[in-house]
């Protein structure tokens, strides 16, 4: 037992009794996961008397269904209580464990219980010098923003019931939840704070005044209330979600403040009057949807990150080319690439907000003109590249979208070539580098910036032009006056009863405190597909006419099923390459939608039928894919399948080199070490040509242990071993609940708390009042017994073990060897 660091586990079965960890469809759980234990051996008893309901309630065939919720250490094997069944809740789609909460409190206060109370969480404590506002900031430093209590309520004493034990039924009946939140009162002094004022009144269901200076969320508000705040405001002021989004909301979040907010949006109007989609001969613009997505998610969530020793650049897009033969000449090189710079404008469009603060605009610049490399560099040897590339991938100075600098582009020498008297050629072994900001760039452009590049290096003559020709911003123009109506309609039928707020259940080590928190920084997993593998996943693909990626997805749908614990409403976020017209085809830009993938997923139908239904939802996504994520998500400020994301990746064999007038330039593949974490989890496979099938799964070091990343990883290696081994095809037809992400090691643990052999030797020649004794000398103060609110000490626990022994043998004339029974109700007494 481990009491120093207060983990004290249940320990393993008895000689006889069986344990069994399992899920909410009675299947084994993996070592880690938390899940029902179930008891069975010659200590089970036979039910309840007379009480026929209660013996099947508590009963799964043979097992005793104990209702506690533990999890199995993976190095010592041992059980750890984790909470009761019934003490699990859901709280707007989120799974919360109330005492997990509970102990978070206790830190501060000796006696708490935290109960849900219309779809909030109200935390009663008791003790003395309570501060409602420091239990709060103590909570958030420690446990994830949905799990923090809305309300604090100081008790002078808690309900009990007949039994002597806490009434959690009794408490949300014996205190109002306060409207109000230690804040001077202050009423709306114009008509627009007064109608905000009615709107929070109806959202928060209170009849009695708010003050304009009070927070929402401390009068008992919520992200899912300030979402539905958020939708009278749209109704009732006529704004665009584009022009006001929710996030500023959030920031801002009392009456007085949301009425500022509401004067601006009622004055943002839509100037844009283009409709054709031909060149516009525009040097400025709005950006794309796309470019304010990424905008907005770099400035949201990475912007802290630049005050972090270990920063990191999430969307510094790095191309790593390696001369393998011939020679490069810089400055033909450099002709080449003014070239490109000249045909793409985006290369030299900066981006930045209009003087009035509202809206992303970018404007073209002449930076082609002046365009060089960044100082060359010379690295040793492999591990000193390495490191300059890291530098770089890192540098989130690297570009200036402000300015139109979002095109890096860099020589790197090998030290061997410093003797080159040419300084203008590359040689053998050196490095071009090029860099583009994912704003952007995405991966179809970069095989036509790298083709278009080839084409001019090899001409050294200026490429042909059209004036005419379609530009990025142009598309971004066109794309504004879509109809997209019909495009809305199918995405709110996708999304019909979906929580957007609700994120898996993943085994994460810790939880993030705020989503603003996040370094970028990763753990990654990877692991190639055997020969075996790959075949048997390109035979399913194609005997079941699917794509690989839509089989892909069907894969990774099925493992965070058993990763979650049995989630079936599952939503995670994939791209699409969104070049849905001609004239997009040649065009460099960042195109890519970001789209939620959803599936509800049936738990007693076959991996067969997950992957037809998968296709089918593919192929209806295709038509609207076109819909920007922006009016998809609409007024929530982070939806979690954001947070958990899928890609497929297909490489042909050109792509992995080019040709510079007869010199070949390879592609160099990134270390882990510098992938970043953009998301919480994220799922790459990549099929290529040359090398085949392999997979990387990328983590945020915020949430994840480099130790649960590679188990996860083994996880998802083993499931997709168990669904296409050759020799186990009929896999297919299985119920998905019954799929296992145990892994061979692993079962080696399990079936140790299955020993039935009642003959079983002790571990020890010590009675267990000797042992308890023993306890009791090292950890006298140490809590033994707790029980609700009421707790002993090993000191304490010895007094009564010694006193119930001197009354069985004095006053009952107990001896060695006779049993005693006993019957007492649950307290402190048993």
């Amino acid at each position: 037992m481990d009491i120093e660091c207060g983990t004290i586990p249940i320990g393993m079965p008895f000689p006889g009794m069986q344990a069994h960890i399992l899920d909410q469809y009675y299947q084994p759980v993996f070592v880690g996961q938390v899940g029902e234990l179930f008891l069975d051996g010659v200590q089970h008893f036979e039910g309840y008397y007379n009480q026929d309901y209660l013996t099947e309630q508590t009963r799964y065939g043979s097992l005793y269904r104990t209702g506690d919720l533990v999890r199995q250490d993976s190095m010592s094997g041992k059980l750890y209580y984790e909470g009761r069944r019934d003490f699990q809740i859901k709280l707007r789609g989120q799974r919360v464990e109330l005492g997990e909460i509970e102990r978070c409190l206790l830190e501060c206060v000796p006696t708490c219980a935290v109960i849900k109370c219309d779809e909030q969480l109200v935390a009663y404590v008791q003790g003395k010098d309570i501060h409602p506002e420091h239990l709060r900031s103590h909570c958030k430093s420690r446990l994830p923003l949905f799990m923090i209590p809305s309300n604090f309520i100081v008790m002078d004493h808690f309900p009990l019931n007949t039994n002597g034990k806490l009434d959690r039924r009794a408490l949300s009946k014996l205190v109002k939840l306060p409207l109000a939140a230690d804040v001077v009162h202050m009423a709306p002094n114009n008509e627009l704070e007064l109608i905000v004022h009615r709107l929070w009144c109806q959202v928060l269901n209170c009849d009695g005044p708010i003050s304009t200076k009070a927070n929402f969320f401390s009068l008992g508000g919520h992200s899912m209330l300030l979402m539905q705040l958020y939708h009278r405001y749209q109704t009732s002021f006529e704004f665009d979600s584009k022009t006001t989004p929710i996030v500023s909301f959030f920031r801002q979040s009392s009456i007085a403040e949301h009425a500022t907010i509401l004067e601006k949006a009622i004055h943002i109007t839509n100037k844009n009057d283009l409709t054709s989609w031909k060149s516009l001969h525009l040097t400025q613009g709005l950006a794309s949807f796309a470019q304010e997505r990424i905008h907005l998610d770099q400035q949201m969530r990475f912007l802290d990150i630049k005050h972090d020793q270990n920063s990191v650049a999430p969307y510094n897009e790095l191309t790593v080319l390696k001369l393998t033969t011939g020679t490069v000449s810089l400055l033909r090189l450099q002709r080449a690439v003014r070239c490109v710079m000249a045909k793409h404008q985006i290369l030299r469009t900066s981006l930045d907000f209009a003087p009035d603060g509202d809206m992303l605009v970018q404007r073209v610049t002449k930076r082609h003109q002046t365009f060089d490399f960044a100082p060359q560099q010379t690295f040793e040897d492999n591990k000193h590249l390495k490191v300059l590339l890291s530098q770089i991938i890192r540098n989130v100075n690297l570009f200036n979208l402000s300015n139109g600098l979002v095109f890096h582009c860099q020589p790197l020498r090998h030290c061997l070539s410093e003797n080159n008297s040419n300084s203008d050629l590359l040689l053998q072994n050196d490095i071009i580098l090029i860099a583009i900001h994912h704003i952007a760039i995405d991966r179809t452009s970069l095989q036509i910036f790298l083709k278009d590049l080839s084409d001019a290096y090899n001409r050294d003559t200026p490429l042909t032009i059209d004036a005419d020709a379609l530009q990025y911003i142009d598309y971004a123009a066109h794309e504004r006056q879509l109809d997209m109506s019909t495009s809305g309609d199918f995405w709110r039928a996708q999304l019909d009863g979906y929580d957007l707020e609700r994120g898996l259940v993943l085994p994460v080590d810790r939880h993030r405190l705020s989503n603003n928190e996040r370094s970028g920084r990763a753990w990654v997993g990877q692991f190639s597909f055997d020969d075996d593998l790959s075949r048997s996943f390109l035979s399913f693909a194609s005997s079941h006419n699917v794509t690989l990626f839509q089989l892909g997805l069907a894969t990774f749908y099925a493992y965070l099923f058993k990763l979650t614990g049995g989630q079936q409403d599952l939503c995670v976020g994939s791209i699409n390459a969104n070049r849905y017209r001609v004239e997009l085809r040649d065009l460099i830009g960042m195109f890519v939608a970001t789209l939620p993938y959803r599936v509800q997923l049936d738990p007693n139908g076959s991996f067969e039928q997950l992957v037809e239904q998968v296709r089918d939802r593919c192929l209806s996504i295709l038509e609207h894919s076109h819909y920007p994520l922006q009016h998809i998500i609409g007024s929530h400020h982070a939806p979690a399948f954001l947070e958990t994301m899928f890609d497929f990746i297909t490489i042909e064999s050109n792509d992995e080199q080019m040709s510079l007038d007869g010199a070949v330039l390879e592609s160099v593949p990134l270390e882990q070490s510098d992938s970043i974490a953009k998301f919480d989890m994220m799922v790459t496979l990549v099929h290529s040509q040359s090398t085949g099938i392999s997979c990387s799964i990328v983590c945020s070091q915020d949430l994840f242990d480099d130790t649960t990343v590679q188990l996860m990883t083994e996880r998802f290696s083993c499931l997709l071993h168990h669904l296409f081994n050759s020799a186990l095809f009929t896999t297919e037809k299985q119920p998905l609940h019954q799929l296992s992400l145990i892994l061979p090691h692993e079962q080696l643990l399990i079936d140790a708390m299955k020993n039935n052999d009642n003959h079983r030797p002790s571990s020890t020649d010590q009675t267990i009042s000797q042992l308890f004794c023993e306890k009791v000398s090292s950890y006298s103060q140490k809590v033994a017994v707790d029980l609700d609110e009421q707790s002993l000490t090993y000191s304490e626990l010895l007094v009564y073990a010694q006193h119930l022994a001197v009354v069985l043998i004095d006053t009952h004339g107990v001896k060695e060897g006779d049993i005693v029974c006993q019957c007492v109700e649950r307290s402190l007494s048993m």
